[in-house]
């Protein structure tokens, strides 16, 4: 994390006062031009511990999306467990294997011959456990990919976020509002031509502080929202 240095507020010195009225121009004189300095530093203050904040706060969306992945990846081993190397030949339909590919754990869907190793092949084999990619906060405009967890910081601006324009059935995303400015700056989900919640349109990421994840429903074309 990157720490912005704050600085050290000033001691004003004595203001004056109607008490003391004797002194008061000459005490006007010298505390009046310390205010502006002051108040300059007192918003060099809040700037700083607002970088702080944004930033504590973009390595803690970082820290979910790796325990995500590190609990998706415990789902794995504990689901795959037993489970033998994927080798091209008939399957029984719920048979489990592993990739020799990506080490993923499968299930396979339907009894028939397979060909294709698993992590390629969606049609005919189902991830034992939905695959999560922890990523770096992501502060401009990307492509997200089936598996992917981030974090999205829109604190310069909102964003537009184009999803895959195939997927497949159960495929998920997920997207964090990591500097809770989703409601001044939206992130923006464009399906690519399928549906968002029922609905053929763009969809608008604008609740603060929201962690969203989106499961594509194949028979409907749909991106389902949790």
């Amino acid at each position: 994390m990157a720490i912005t240095p704050v600085p050290d507020l000033p001691v004003l010195g004595s203001a004056p006062s109607t008490t003391d009225m004797a002194n008061f121009d000459t005490r006007s004189d010298a505390f009046l031009p310390q205010l502006k300095p002051w108040g300059d530093v007192l918003k060099a203050i809040g700037d700083a511990t607002k970088a702080n904040a944004l930033s504590a706060n973009g390595d803690a969306a970082i820290a979910l999306a790796a325990q995500a992945g590190a609990q998706a990846a415990a789902a794995q081993a504990a689901a795959g467990s037993g489970s033998s190397k994927w080798a091209a030949g008939n399957y029984n339909d719920g048979a489990t294997v592993w990739s020799p590919i990506d080490y993923m754990g499968y299930r396979k869907r339907g009894t028939g011959a397979s060909a294709t190793d698993p992590s390629a092949d969606a049609a005919g084999w189902a991830p034992l456990t939905p695959k999560v990619a922890p990523t770096a906060v992501m502060s401009a405009g990307f492509n997200a990919v089936a598996g992917g967890w981030y974090p999205v910081d829109t604190s310069a601006g909102g964003f537009t976020i184009p999803f895959p324009a195939t997927a497949s059935n159960g495929s998920q995303i997920t997207l964090y509002d990591a500097t809770r400015t989703w409601p001044t700056n939206p992130a923006v989900v464009n399906p690519q031509g399928k549906k968002v919640g029922g609905l053929a349109e763009n969809f608008i990421c604008n609740t603060k502080g929201r962690t969203l994840t989106f499961t594509f429903v194949a028979a409907l074309g749909d991106w389902s929202v949790q």
